[in-house]
């Protein structure tokens, strides 16, 4: 069944690419989304060919874009189009038997500013056409044994795109998606006039947690009560972590009621607040989870970054219902969020 996409793009993409078991055919103007792009060393690890045909310019291989280098050590097989008859397909072939095409670029820019779309196609003789399309312009503009690097003075004479405001409102989403304050501080270098960069830039708010503390509490299951015929968590329980990264604070066939513990820390200087987004899930990026629900402890005490600290634990009760708990190590402040009907045991 052919199916269209409006939105959550990235997701219906990863999903597919991350089952993909033979070869995996990308055309795309630009590429700049770090979660496909782990999502395509995932499969080049596991063995699957893949082919990636993109615009050979700033937005890709300049000081901001991924490491293609890696991609082609692991594998990958890199096809530049040129950036004055550039390949603005935006489509990809999936083992021959899966396409997605439309207007989406691999970029925060598509995912988070513009109206975009794709189509999922399965089985269909219309995938032949796309791949056949796909190999007259590898077999035209040839594989590359490098991935280029471009200076930022070298798109001056030649901006066709307007390619430091499209990089600049890019990196602004991908500091919005991490809360990293450092993308957002390198878009207004490259975009100083730009509004919109200016504003986000002004009530830019870091609100991510870094890392564990290395004297991370021990995780011991704390019974609350004693049942009879206990159930078992069906998803991992954790939070979303420094760079997207879920970490687990209630492991997947943990015994309910129980109560785990962890310590985290600060990634900024002066950090005066922290978000406590809670998902379940098993996937490593806290996104590709489902999100239970989000709040924040604010007033920390001014310091260095990592050298405040809090102890966020999780009380699973016996009917499900979930109290997350986040405490200042520092001020002894504590906020508490009660989640009910969670759907995470069994």
């Amino acid at each position: 069944m052919d199916t269209a996409y409006f939105k959550n793009i990235r997701k219906e993409l990863m999903g597919s690419l991350s089952i993909a078991q033979i070869e995996i055919r990308i055309a795309v103007a630009w590429f700049t989304n770090q979660e496909l792009f782990d999502t395509l060393i995932s499969c080049l690890e596991k063995g699957v060919r893949i082919y990636l045909i993109i615009i050979d310019d700033y937005i890709n291989n300049g000081d901001y874009g991924l490491n293609f280098q890696l991609f082609i050590n692991k594998g990958g097989f890199i096809i530049y189009g040129k950036e004055e008859n550039p390949v603005h397909h935006k489509f990809c072939v999936i083992d021959d038997c899966v396409l997605f095409t439309g207007s989406y670029n691999w970029t925060y820019y598509a995912e988070n500013k513009n109206f975009e779309n794709v189509i999922k196609i399965e089985n269909n003789i219309i995938i032949k056409q796309y791949i056949e399309e796909f190999d007259v312009l590898k077999s035209q503009l040839g594989i590359v044994s490098q991935a280029n690097k471009i200076l930022l003075d070298k798109i001056e004479e030649t901006d066709y795109f307007s390619i430091k405001n499209y990089i600049g409102i890019d990196l602004t989403y991908k500091a919005k998606e991490t809360s990293n304050v450092e993308f957002i501080q390198e878009a207004i270098k490259l975009s100083p006039e730009n509004t919109f960069i200016k504003q986000e830039y002004q009530s830019f708010k870091p609100l991510s947690i870094v890392e564990h503390s290395v004297k991370a509490l021990q995780r011991i299951a704390q019974p609350i009560a004693t049942i009879t015929t206990p159930k078992e968590i069906i998803y991992s329980i954790g939070i979303g972590c420094f760079n997207n990264v879920f970490s687990v604070i209630v492991p997947k066939s943990t015994k309910i009621p129980c109560e785990y513990s962890e310590v985290y820390s600060t990634v900024y200087d002066n950090q005066k607040e922290i978000c406590i987004e809670t998902f379940k899930g098993e996937s490593p990026n806290a996104n590709m989870n489902i999100r239970i629900g989000k709040f924040s402890i604010k007033d920390l005490p001014e310091k260095p970054a990592g050298k405040a600290s809090i102890t966020i634990t999780i009380i699973i009760k016996e009917n499900m219902d979930m109290i997350v708990k986040a405490k200042s190590n520092d001020t002894g402040n504590e906020v508490e969020a009660d989640y009910y009907d969670t759907s995470i045991a069994k």
